[in-house]
């Protein structure tokens, strides 16, 4: 439920702007606030693409992060475990 917070917090109202490609990958960085009991504290979420899962798309260089929401979900999930 915490990733759930955690991924308002970083895609509603946001965008993401494109860092770099390394890898096998198209890496985008969001700056989001992490509000958490009272106080707000600014953060950057970095999260990658792989080349492989947009067969046929454009990495754009300014991207609602909402658009990356599947990334971004399947990295929380990772950073949990």
């Amino acid at each position: 439920m915490a990733n759930l917070e955690k991924l308002k917090q970083i895609i509603q109202g946001k965008h993401a702007e494109l860092t770099h490609a390394q890898d096998g990958h198209v890496w985008y960085k969001i700056l989001y606030s992490d509000v958490h009991k009272g106080s707000v504290t600014p953060r950057e979420y970095v999260v990658g693409v792989p080349f492989e899962d947009i067969k046929g798309g454009r990495f754009n260089r300014d991207e609602k992060a909402s658009v990356l929401m599947h990334w971004i979900r399947k990295q929380l999930d990772e950073e949990e475990s």
